[in-house]
């Protein structure tokens, strides 16, 4: 009995440790778990292909930045949803009279990133999917990243909703005072609009803090959905469609000239009409 009472203390410090180290345990799994549904990786991969053709987004939401070529040089897209009238934006700053959509979820697997937003009782769904598959090299060699967009109402209401989005004339040249071309063609049902440097040498440097600046950058739009595409500045674009819902009427042809001069864009419009629960998804590509 005297043994009994002289181990009872040792006995409950030894179930006490037991407890603490499964709190500790416990703790240590909720911290993980909460940390990988948290993931944010310190580069969000948009667009991957090969050391010219790779886009990043470096900042916490995609609103906040433009994004970014892996050398840290900004390659911008835009991106706006029009609701019932009132513009907001789910990728880059501006324009500064389009509010940010609250970017609600991010998801990074090996071939796609997806981002969720939500605003005015929208919700957007914005994937940019590249099938960088290892078991398919005819695919895998292809340089091309697919975007799409899923809408749908969350507030049990019909909205009225249109998608802008642009890209700029950076994105083919290693300096912004490069001058660039530009100009549109049809391939089947698709709708293609075509930046490009003025110069196209090809392979003519080496190095690290390098762009490409030869072959030629293709944006492809479905022409059988009602959608608008032009080329012009992008404060007549982005401007234009956040106060009236509408691009300009013609493309720009002050061609070639410098990437900065202006900023010329390839800019497309969504219309979806009234859009309810029912989700309602368009496509477009990106091709060098």
């Amino acid at each position: 009995m005297q043994t009994l009472l002289f181990l009872l203390p040792k006995i409950a410090l030894l179930a006490l440790g037991i407890v603490a180290m499964l709190m500790v345990q416990t703790g240590e799994a909720q911290t993980q778990t909460k940390a990988k549904s948290a993931f944010r990786p310190p580069a969000v991969p948009l667009i991957t292909h090969d050391p010219y053709f790779s886009v990043y987004s470096t900042r916490d939401t995609l609103t906040e930045d433009w994004s970014k070529h892996w050398t840290g040089q900004t390659q911008g897209i835009c991106g706006q949803l029009r609701i019932d009238g009132k513009p907001f934006r789910y990728m880059g700053p501006m324009p500064n009279t389009a509010p940010a959509m609250t970017q609600t979820n991010l998801e990074v697997t090996p071939t796609r990133t997806t981002y969720h937003f939500e605003a005015a009782g929208v919700r957007l769904g914005l994937t940019f999917l590249t099938p960088l598959l290892s078991d398919d090299l005819e695919v895998l060699a292809r340089p091309l990243t697919y975007l799409s967009w899923n809408v749908e109402a969350i507030d049990g209401k019909k909205h009225d909703v249109s998608i802008y989005f642009d890209i700029t004339g950076e994105w083919v040249v290693d300096k912004p005072s490069q001058p660039v071309t530009w100009g549109r063609f049809k391939a089947g049902k698709l709708e293609l609009t075509r930046f490009g440097s003025q110069e196209q040498k090809i392979l003519n440097r080496a190095g690290d803090d390098l762009r490409i600046d030869w072959g030629y950058l293709y944006v492809a739009t479905p022409a059988d959905v009602k959608n608008q595409s032009v080329i012009e500045s992008d404060r007549s674009c982005r401007f234009g469609f956040a106060d009236t819902g509408k691009l300009p009427d013609t493309d720009d042809l002050r061609s070639p000239r410098p990437a900065s001069d202006n900023w010329p864009v390839s800019a497309h419009v969504f219309e979806l009409g009234q859009v309810g629960s029912e989700p309602i998804s368009r496509r477009a590509m990106l091709a060098y």
